[in-house]
């Protein structure tokens, strides 16, 4: 055995045992054997929102507890008091739930307590907490994603807070073409065939600005920013949240964390958003992969990325530079999601920032015209859609297309998809382009778009019920998670930021088909990712509540700290029963940040204040 944790923060232990000379095993067999003791109880979970409730939300404690205990004992939730004596708001026993996965569950509903107010939650003498009941509990939550976590994100500008420097403006040799034949690092695939016109580690212009690093990995991946640019732009657009917190210096390569500038952090984000999809177009006249390090070496890097490479384009470029590599096969896919990002883009730029968004509305056009002729091809790359011909991306891009512009042909081709909206698998619907369907329905008007559309959203609706009634969180697991059954598909990552963007989308269904969905899987997700989840009562969004990861995995991750508004992807499943969460930040698949699941937890908060303001 090897602790490797002497050379590195990230790795964990590794096992080696020889095999002897000319034999043919691939497997080395190891026991483990524990020491149980039979008498201990796991302590249970009191889960409750870190950041707190507005005052009409609905407020539940969900008690995770041990497979062998029962929900015996009185919920008491405590309303803080100046003069430091607690106030009973509510108490009674917890109505018990059933099992789901390994432990027992219990949930004590305190949904008629609205007085604002700080309160703790408590069981059998443990306390959770604590936290506010108030109108803006969630006004400041969203705030640090945008105003701190994805402006630390940013590449190719340095990112300053008053004396710190979070880093410098790195990999400003972005980038050479990916030799063909390449599997590389992190999923990324260069295959032999070629669609542009550039040769192996030919120099490709204007990549160096733009893109986030995407999580605590460095790349750049185009199907990343293509859903984080649609989540803020659609937050900007549904909600236009007022916040101004952060300078941003194009010219000058810098962003400085609480300066404001007099202009909008968010439409700054989007923008920025948008020309890290538009530096591929202009480039080559589609969207790239993504960039990322050419080497295990530089993707190991730890600590400021602006010294990975010598920041300068390489004289001679080839195998041996420093410079980081753009993988460019097409993928269908990918070029519509760029298109539905393209012209949500340019709704809400279009008078921040009308250059950047005449652009945005003309390569959305221009990839849209030159996809509808080809042939898909869903070419295997990091992040990019996998779609295997329900034409997925291409009905969402056309339809937002239409949305924004209304021209006919937009139309035309929608209608023209409908046999494909009826047959696609009902998780690709609603996951995949009905919630886009929802928000074109009037404007389209077409009574075979609209009975097919509503035909598969009352099919989505009621699975979407049936998985949320299946857990105490009312959140939607997969079907496999809780029946045990197919646990092949379940994967060991948090699900936390899948049920994000299953929020957002329920948001838009909800807004335009209110008589087939409701609030509660926007707002159950939002509890959730705040406090109520297995495993821990801790904030998944560092900074954010009482209790948050304040050692997580973004490009600080040799730090041992974390970046405020990170979101982090929470509690895995140890299959086939086992939630686990680890205080551990180098455990990526539980304590790492990206982009997108920042993005849609702010959408997610903003609608949650909508959505409960209507009730």
């Amino acid at each position: 055995m090897q602790d490797n944790r002497r050379t590195s923060p990230q790795p964990w232990f590794s096992i080696q045992a020889p095999l002897e000379p000319g034999s043919r095993d691939t497997e080395v067999r190891v026991e483990i054997t524990p020491s149980i003791q039979t008498n201990w109880r796991k302590p249970p979970v009191i889960g409750v929102s870190q950041a707190g409730y507005l005052p009409n939300q609905p407020k539940r404690v969900v008690l995770e507890l041990d497979p062998r205990d029962d929900a015996s004992g009185e919920v008491r939730i405590h309303r803080l008091t100046l003069d430091g004596a607690p106030q009973v708001a509510a108490f009674g026993p917890a109505k018990p739930w059933g099992r789901f996965l390994r432990q027992q569950y219990a949930v004590f509903d305190f949904s008629q307590v609205r007085e604002p107010g700080v309160y703790v939650a408590e069981f059998r003498g443990q306390s959770a907490g604590p936290f506010r009941i108030a109108p803006d509990v969630y006004t400041t939550a969203w705030q640090p994603a945008i105003t701190y976590f994805l402006p630390v994100q940013m590449c190719h500008v340095a990112v300053r807070e008053g004396g710190r420097t979070w880093h410098g403006a790195c990999h400003l040799d972005d980038a050479l073409q990916a030799p063909a034949g390449r599997r590389h690092i992190d999923s990324y695939v260069q295959s032999e065939r070629r669609e542009g016109r550039f040769a192996d580690y030919e120099r490709i212009p204007g990549l160096d600005y733009g893109g986030w690093h995407d999580a605590g990995d460095l790349d750049l991946p185009g199907g990343s920013f293509a859903s984080t640019t649609t989540a803020l732009a659609l937050a900007q657009e549904e909600f236009r949240p007022p916040v101004d917190d952060c300078t941003y210096r194009r010219a000058e390569r810098l962003v400085e964390l609480h300066v404001p500038d007099g202009r909008s952090d968010l439409l700054q984000q989007i923008e920025f958003g948008a020309e890290s999809l538009l530096v591929s177009f202009r480039a080559a006249g589609y969207v790239f992969a993504g960039i990322i390090e050419n080497s295990s070496r530089q993707y190991g890097h730890l600590g400021d990325p602006v010294n990975v490479s010598d920041n300068k384009p390489c004289p001679a470029p080839g195998p041996a530079c420093d410079d980081r590599w753009v993988f460019t096969n097409r993928n269908t896919g990918l070029q519509y999601q760029a298109v539905q990002t393209l012209a949500i883009a340019h709704r809400v730029l279009k008078d921040f920032n009308p250059a950047i968004a005449a652009e945005c509305l003309d390569t959305a056009r221009k990839l849209w015209d030159s996809e509808q002729p080809r042939t898909p091809v869903y070419a295997p790359s990091a992040y990019a859609p996998r779609d295997s011909g329900f034409r997925t991306q291409e009905i969402g891009a056309t339809a937002e297309l239409f949305l924004t512009t209304g021209e006919a042909r937009y139309r035309a081709r929608l209608l023209e998809l409908v046999p494909q909206i009826r047959k696609m698998p009902l998780q690709g619907f609603g996951a995949g382009p009905g919630w886009t369907l929802a928000r074109a329905l009037d404007k389209v008007n077409d009574a075979d778009l609209r009975a097919a559309v509503l035909a598969r959203a009352k099919e989505f609706a009621a699975m979407q019920s049936q998985l949320a009634a299946a857990n105490p969180y009312g959140v939607p697991f997969p079907k496999e998670t809780a029946s045990f059954e197919g646990s092949h598909s379940v994967y060991v990552w948090g699900p936390g930021w899948n049920f994000q963007n299953a929020a957002m989308h329920n948001y838009f269904y909800r807004k335009h088909l209110p008589d087939l969905f409701t609030p509660a899987l926007t707002l159950a997700v939002v509890d959730y990712f705040l406090g109520v989840h297995p495993a821990s009562n801790e904030s998944y969004i560092s900074g954010v509540g009482a209790r948050s990861p304040l050692a997580a995995y973004g490009i600080n991750r040799a730090d041992w700290s974390h970046i405020p508004g990170g979101n982090m992807a929470g509690a895995s499943l140890i299959r086939p029963d086992f939630f686990e969460m680890k205080r551990f930040p180098f455990l990526w698949y539980q304590t790492e940040y990206v982009i997108h699941g920042s993005a849609t937890y702010l959408f997610d908060l903003l609608a949650a204040e909508k959505l409960t303001a209507a009730r």
